[in-house]
């Protein structure tokens, strides 16, 4: 429940709920404030709510429009203490498209915004906006009217809107005045007083929104659902400051296009002016899964957004020119449209259809790479010989779920191309991986290239580790399948793309008498919700796709980046590498730290560098997480992020002791120059739990406190393992403490 602090208000409380409306209405007069109530009405006086329920009852429209509703407290009693100022209306009505057009919301209300003397604009603009000066009528029995301030049938200045009684209208609330947000909305024909079954313009429905962003909140937060947004985002409605459109389909498509929009690619920033000239920038935003996947946002499948297919039935010049907006479609081929001039939408639909030249806009929209995707399958058989000191055999096949799970042949094409890879990975143990004596510096996984397996004659394959498994070794081990197939997605004969294929894990016993799985902290379900399937989490050249326990077999507590930066020109192991974009030697990519840094880019005071093949430098500092950073089960499991940590969690390595004195090491599987970072027992480590935690929480006075209540921000394994260092974090941060992860990282 929120702790929010809410101003006094007064509340008629029901033990009997007839009894007493019976008794509130025994004075029939209405009054305008709370201080009016006489003495002698029954009521009683509660001093605050903590959020509130609006029902819009009813609009009613003669000329200035009259809406009636009724407000309920979090108990679902009527509350009567909402004031003017608590609330802002809004009052569009749906034109129908037509000559190709797409429907649209058009507002009655309207203002003139002049440029502030920031951004290009040199010209006044017109915006939808809200009102709240109109009279309020509250009847203190839970219910309330509205009479609005704007005549909707006699709308000429700043622009002139002809009031349409037969079309769609709707009118959306806002709700302030320090209450949690809510914003009710109401759609309703003015001549038939009719609510339902007709085309009320669902596009999007906001929960699909929020499966990213967790909880949208624009306007100072206060602008919750996309039904209110879209009353005011109309196509007439532009920045005065940037010269932008703020026209819902436009500026969405855009900025979620972000940094690849042509434009922003070509220079140009894409940017618009809020409340008081605020800047916002949008020219860094990066859609996390592939732009083409219009469904993400717009779900036809969904019966709540019943025109979602708009996008492709109703092809326009402006929803199509917001992500290709370096088409100048008035130009034709010379201003990169190859259909030719094309003026008005009723044009689109000549080539953008089936059937027609150009192919449906579905069509152009269609993601291939998943179709390919949907025909690969791993499948892990078995795993023998895996005791102490033995050799695991690993016995897989490669399956075809659009046929029956018909078994690949390896010698086919899509396994013999320059394109494919296939590898079968092992890691121990599944308490935390260290994976000693696997021979790949600092502690990555042994990989054994799948191609190369011995064909069983039934479909199946059997690989043999070229390492064994470590004398000492106890408790499970890991087994993982990873890789891309080759593809030909342009139909030519050649196998040349690269298909992702979800990873798959399994377990083997070492000396346990049963397998024993590795912790599941995530579920891959919620990553997907923002990355999308076998797509933006395609990782490494679409290796690794979809699953983070495949990813965990690598992106250890004991694995750097080390391998993979540029050689240190002082060839010495001092903590700089001066040919490193952070100047850092290695960079830490254990999962708890890697992921927290990239996702908390936005809270960092401190750039996260990591290298990848062939020394690619990945800087996320500029990584815009579009949920809310302290609603940790946007990733995790429930209970997966509080404290006590699970057994057994390693600290995290952040200095090998070793430096790269050689380039593209991963490259050429060479990793002798780094035999020194084989060995995890001299590594320098940050304690587990700080090294969650400052991933996100890097500032020094954070790192002071996490020093000072017992951890350590360069210390051994074996130093943690003995008690000389004990994080003492669950004394404040357990479950019922003081600041109770659970609690403090609440987004309510």
């Amino acid at each position: 429940m929120s702790t929010k602090s809410h101003r006094t208000a007064r509340t008629i409380l029901l033990p009997f709920l007839a009894t007493l409306l019976l008794a509130a209405c025994n004075d029939e007069k209405t009054y305008t404030t709370v201080q009016e109530i006489p003495p002698d009405v029954n009521v009683v006086v509660t001093t605050k709510a903590e959020s509130l329920q609006i029902e819009i009852d009813s609009v009613t429209v003669n000329s200035a429009p009259v809406v009636e509703f009724s407000v309920y407290d979090e108990l679902g009693l009527p509350f009567v203490g909402l004031q003017e100022g608590d609330l802002r209306f809004t009052f569009a009505k749906l034109v129908p498209g037509t000559n190709g057009d797409a429907s649209r919301w058009q507002s009655y209300i309207n203002q003139t915004e002049s440029p502030g003397g920031v951004g290009s604009g040199t010209e006044d603009t017109i915006q939808a906006t809200s009102e709240s000066g109109g009279t309020l009528v509250n009847n203190f029995d839970g219910t309330y009217s509205y009479t609005f301030e704007t005549d909707v049938a006699a709308v000429t200045s700043p622009l002139a809107v002809t009031w349409e009684p037969d079309l769609v209208h709707r009118v959306a609330i806002q709700l302030g005045g320090g209450y949690p947000a809510h914003n009710p909305h109401y759609d309703f024909i003015p001549s038939t007083g009719e609510t339902l079954g007709f085309d009320d313009r669902s596009i999007v429905k906001v929960e699909t929104c929020n499966e990213c962003h967790g909880k949208l909140a624009f306007h100072g937060g206060g602008r919750i659902e996309t039904e209110l947004c879209v009353t005011c985002h109309n196509p007439g409605t532009t920045d005065a400051n940037s010269g932008n459109t703020v026209d819902f389909k436009v500026m969405i498509h855009k900025l979620h296009r972000g940094a690849n929009l042509p434009s922003v690619i070509a220079g140009t920033p894409y940017q618009i002016y809020g409340y008081r000239n605020s800047l916002h920038d949008y020219s860094d935003v990066h859609f996390p899964q592939s732009i083409q996947n219009c469904s993400k946002c717009h779900d036809d499948s969904d019966e709540a957004t019943p025109q979602a297919s708009n996008w492709y039935e109703v092809p326009t010049l402006e929803a199509c020119g917001s992500c290709h907006d370096d088409v100048d479609f008035a130009e034709g081929t010379t201003g990169g449209h190859p259909g030719g001039v094309v003026t008005d939408n009723a044009e689109c639909s000549t080539c953008h259809a089936d059937g027609r030249v150009a192919g449906s806009v579905q069509e152009s929209h269609h993601m291939i790479g998943q179709d390919w995707s949907d025909r690969f399958a791993y499948e892990i058989l078995g795993v023998t010989n895996t005791a102490p000191g033995q050799f695991p055999e690993v016995t897989f096949r490669v399956v075809d779920p659009t046929n029956g799970d018909a078994p690949y042949d390896l010698t086919g094409p899509e396994f013999t191309s320059s394109a494919t890879s296939l590898s079968i990975d092992l890691a121990w143990s599944t308490t935390d991986y260290r994976n000693e004596e696997a021979g790949n510096a600092p502690a990555r996984a042994v990989s054994i290239d799948g191609t190369g397996g011995v064909d069983n004659g039934d479909g199946t394959y059997t690989v043999t580790s070229p390492v064994a498994v470590p004398a000492d070794m106890t408790g499970s081990g890991a087994v993982g399948i990873e890789g891309h197939p080759a593809g030909d997605f342009d139909g030519d004969g050649t196998y040349s793309d690269r298909v992702a294929v979800t990873s798959v894990v399994d377990w083997f016993a070492i000396t346990d008498a049963e397998p024993v799985p590795r912790r599941e902290i995530v579920a891959m379900e919620k990553c997907q919700d923002c990355h999308g399937e076998r797509d933006g989490l395609a990782f490494h050249g679409a290796n690794r796709t979809d699953n983070p326990q495949m990813c965990a077999l690598c992106h250890n507590a004991n694995n750097t980046d080390l391998a993979m930066r540029p050689t240190d020109p002082d060839a010495t192991d001092n903590e700089v590498n001066t040919a490193a974009a952070d100047g850092k030697e290695e960079e830490s990519i254990d999962f708890k730290r890697m992921i927290h840094g990239i996702h908390g880019a936005g809270m960092r005071q401190t750039e996260l560098v990591i290298y990848g093949f062939r020394n690619s430098v990945h800087n996320f500092s500029e990584v815009h997480f579009p949920g809310r950073l302290n609603d940790c089960e946007t990733c995790h499991l429930p209970g997966t992020y509080t404290l006590p940590l699970a057994d057994g969690v390693l600290a995290t390595t952040i200095d090998t002791q070793a430096t790269v004195n050689n380039s593209s090491l991963f490259g050429t599987q060479d990793f002798t120059p780094l035999a020194a970072a084989l060995d995890v027992d001299d590594d320098g480590n940050i304690g587990p739990i700080a090294a969650a935690c400052s991933g996100c929480h890097d500032s020094d006075l954070a790192r002071e406190h996490m020093t000072l209540n017992g951890s350590n921000f360069d210390a051994l394994q074996a130093d943690f393992d003995s008690g000389a260092y004990v994080e003492t974090c669950e004394v404040c941060h357990g479950e019922g403490r003081a600041a109770d992860i659970e609690v403090v990282h609440s987004p309510d």
